[in-house]
């Protein structure tokens, strides 16, 4: 399988005049954006845990 991801976006760059600046702000969103999914994972797996304990309460830990 190719990595047309890479090779696409380099030549989008080379195609256009991107500043540091631009692509820093670009890198910085994308942080952001997986801290908040990471984030939202955290919470998802904590409502996981809690509904498991429910259940394992309501059906004596049977599965």
């Amino acid at each position: 399988m190719s990595n047309t991801t890479a090779s696409r976006a380099s030549s989008t760059l080379d195609e256009s005049n991107i500043s540091a600046s631009d692509l820093a702000k670009h890198v910085q969103s994308l942080t952001n954006r997986i801290d908040d999914l990471e984030q939202e994972v955290v919470e998802k797996d904590e409502q996981i845990e809690s509904l498991q304990q429910d259940v394992e309460t309501d059906f004596g830990g049977e599965n």
